[in-house]
């Protein structure tokens, strides 16, 4: 089928070891792109059916080779191929390189001859990590890079050594406990040092160099987008998000009070706004409210605040960091203060729908969006909002009692009924309505009620359905009654991740519920109402994270949140929130530490002045027999110890290695002496030759001492004898520089 041979490498080389790394890089490039999970099945089951084979081939010892023109034929082949797929497959300009990529790699991995053919491998396999950084801003991309720079440093590693291999031929190999014990520790040792090495360095400067903040580009965006928050929504529409476990947003409180279990609490109960709904067609509501657009001021935004007869402030302060979803409006807390943004231009609608002027912060940038805001999340107490009234504003009443034509008249009886027991009011009769949805009907995605008329139909056939049934529900049977209400759309609060602290909102989290206006009660000077929510969905069971799965999932999520919000998004205004955080820790900690070192210190000076002189019974003799003791430990015991661990290392080849570069530094300052005495060595003279040359008598006894020495220690491995080189060194300096020494 093709040409292949065995290898003809003897244990010693550094070939198998190379070419298993390289494999290992490849392997690595392929998995960071199937873990974007934009890869298509067949390219997934292309690409690891070819690492296999190769894997297979390589443990067998054969090398494949390719025909030249099958390769020349399976390229130009490809160029059509690539064309077709841009055009008539329907990938996009992306995915059609992401597979000439692999496509490359996978000819080039079974036809690699030479050494620069190795090298367009380790450039292939970083190709497929860099279109994966086109794909994907997940946190484990961080994982597999880590993997791949590690395997990336070993293979150049192993590469210029198997290039040293090639050149130096025979002369390079050496035995097989060499190859099989010094080369596997050597390329783990080196590439470990030398990964974390760059990781450090790379780190570094990732944190420091000044960073602006910028939208990614992601082509593949619009599959991750969620419906169901646009100015028109079906009736059902939200079921698909309600299914999912997609992360929507991270939620986390600010402040001194955000540990509190008290605002934790507050804040388990909010209802996360995001489009106001108030026109009802029967299976769909609209935002007919006219927007206007609002400047901020360098991203900051303020709103008045909401006065009410009873009502108390109780401020909310939070960030939200929203993964990139394709939402086209901000979610908030009700009640909003002030807001600070990214953004320049902000929509604003009279039911406080706040949409960017440019949708591509929110709909196609790979960062996400990250904002803080202050709430005041307090409302009046019921006792006053009993005594609202029904005095509503001409605008009040247009907008927000508007019903359909079509609408069914058995559901304006059975809000009639429903009421018929409870209070005029338009507080107990909101709470009668809710109470009645919640014990009558029953949550469900399944199934959902649909026709002509679903909200008829969900009302008083069905009796089932989701958040958005009941919201519509509670919202027209109030407008029956002569009561203003609308529909709001958003997120309850998500269970809260104590690694990162935050709240998790996914898309199960997906909410409808319904704002209720109250007028000002009379004799109150006031002319500005309040909307009160009211939710008439019943209570499911929550899905938290219990179990080793669920702690395991947030601790992921937690470090999905990080690389997210310390890497994706990183910017100037990071540098400045970590460097205030780490002077603020620096000055803590040295101060706390410098504290502690100084209480200890006075401390113990403090014991040992009173044991000095306030000695018990007995300690003056244990005082001076430990004095004297250390002073013989002293004296007697430091230079036994040395000796006995250069003993010790004798066996070491480390010591060994180093004790023979002692000896020859010895041997060349020899060499210099008798330089200075006249006595030249030649070239090609050895040591024994040498000492022939010197015609001093009383300097030969000596000399031929030094050398013997010298050999021994050299060539012999009696690392003893390296300390006598030092003492001869100094008596044949002294002979030769004697004045009674006959030339």
């Amino acid at each position: 089928m093709w040409g292949e041979s065995r290898s003809s490498a003897s244990p010693a080389s550094i070939r198998p070891y190379f070419e298993a790394l390289l494999l290992l890089l490849l392997a690595t490039g392929f998995l960071t792109l199937v873990a974007t999970g934009r890869l298509g099945w067949i390219w997934i089951g292309l690409g690891a059916a070819g690492l296999l084979v190769r894997g297979g081939l390589l443990a067998r010892g054969i090398h494949p080779r390719l025909p030249a023109h099958w390769v020349s034929i399976a390229t130009l082949l490809y160029i059509l191929f690539f064309a077709a797929d841009l055009m008539l497959l329907g990938s996009s300009f992306i995915a059609a390189c992401v597979h000439l990529v692999l496509f490359a790699a996978l000819v080039k991995l079974f036809a690699a001859e030479r050494s620069r053919d190795y090298l367009y491998l380790c450039i292939l396999a970083f190709l497929e990590v860099l279109a994966a950084t086109t794909l994907t801003v997940g946190a484990g991309f961080l994982v597999f890079f880590a993997l791949f720079l590690l395997l990336l440093v070993a293979t150049f590693v192993a590469y210029e050594m198997f290039r040293g291999e090639q050149a130096g031929g025979e002369r390079t190999r050496v035995d097989h406990h060499f190859s099989t014990r010094r080369i596997r520790r050597g390329l783990a040792g080196i590439s470990i040092t030398m990964a974390l090495a760059i990781g450090v360095v790379g780190a570094s400067l990732f944190f420091l160099l000044p960073r602006l903040s910028f939208q990614y580009w992601n082509p593949l965006l619009s599959r991750n987008a969620i419906s169901g928050f646009s100015n028109d929504v079906h009736l059902g529409e939200v079921r698909n998000l309600e299914e999912s476990n997609q992360v929507v947003m991270h939620i986390g409180l600010l402040g001194p009070e955000a540990s509190m279990p008290a605002m934790r609490n507050l804040a388990q109960r909010i209802l996360w706004r995001g489009r106001v709904l108030n026109r009802f067609h029967g299976d769909r509501w609209l935002d007919t409210a006219r927007p206007y657009i609002a400047t901020t001021n360098f991203g900051r935004l303020t709103f008045p605040a909401v006065l009410y007869p009873g009502k108390r402030t109780q401020l909310l302060q939070y960030r939200i960091m929203m993964e990139p979803i394709g939402a086209d409006v901000l979610f908030l807390a009700p009640g909003t203060r002030a807001l600070m943004t990214p953004l320049r231009d902000l929509v604003i609608d009279s039911g406080q729908t706040i949409a960017p002027m440019d949708l591509a912060p929110l709909g196609a940038g790979t960062g996400g969006l990250s904002y803080t805001a202050v709430s005041d999340v307090g409302l009046p107490p019921a006792a006053i909002l009993r005594h609202a009234g029904n005095r509503y504003p001409r605008p009040i009443r247009r907008r927000y009692l508007q019903l359909p034509r079509s609408l069914d008249p058995r559901i304006a009886r059975l809000a009639q009924t429903i009421v018929t027991s409870s209070r005029p009011d338009a507080w107990d009769r909101m709470q009668a309505l809710k109470r009645y949805l919640r014990t009558h009907y029953r949550y469900t995605l399944n199934g959902l009620p649909g026709g002509r008329d679903p909200l008829a139909d969900f009302l008083l056939v069905d009796h089932a359905g989701d958040c958005e049934y009941f919201a519509s529900a509670l919202a027209i049977l109030g407008r029956t009654l002569g009561i203003p209400t609308r529909v709001v759309t958003g997120f309850i609060t998500g269970p809260y991740n104590h690694l990162s602290h935050e709240y998790l909102i996914r898309g199960r989290e997906a909410h409808a519920w319904v704002e209720v206006y109250f007028p000002p009660p009379p004799r109150t000077g006031m002319d500005t109402g309040i909307w009160v929510p009211f939710d008439a969905t019943p209570p499911t069971a929550e899905s938290g994270f219990t179990g080793p799965w669920g702690r395991l999932q947030l601790l992921f999520d937690a470090a999905q949140t990080f690389w997210q919000d310390w890497v994706i998004n990183y910017d100037f205004s990071h540098q400045v929130r970590l460097a205030l955080q780490l002077r603020r820790d620096w000055v803590s900690q040295r101060h706390h530490l410098f504290s502690s070192l100084r209480d200890q210190a006075l401390s113990w000076r403090h014991r040992l002045a009173i044991w000095w002189r306030h000695p018990h019974p007995g300690a003056a003799r244990w005082r001076w027999f430990l004095g004297w003791l250390a002073l013989l430990a002293a004296l007697f015991g430091v230079r036994p110890l040395w000796r006995r661990l250069r003993s010790a290392n004798r066996d070491n080849p480390i010591f060994q290695e180093w004790e023979r570069r002692q000896a020859t530094a010895y041997y060349r300052r020899l060499q210099a002496v008798l330089r200075r005495a006249g006595y030249a060595r030649p070239p090609s003279c050895t040591a024994p030759e040498l000492a022939e040359l010197v015609r001093e008598m009383q300097v030969q006894p000596a000399l031929d001492e030094f050398m013997q020495d010298y050999e021994a220690v050299r060539f012999g491995n009696h690392a003893g004898r390296l300390q006598l080189l030092p003492q001869r060194l100094r008596i044949i300096r002294k002979l030769l520089r004697a004045p009674a020494v006959a030339r």
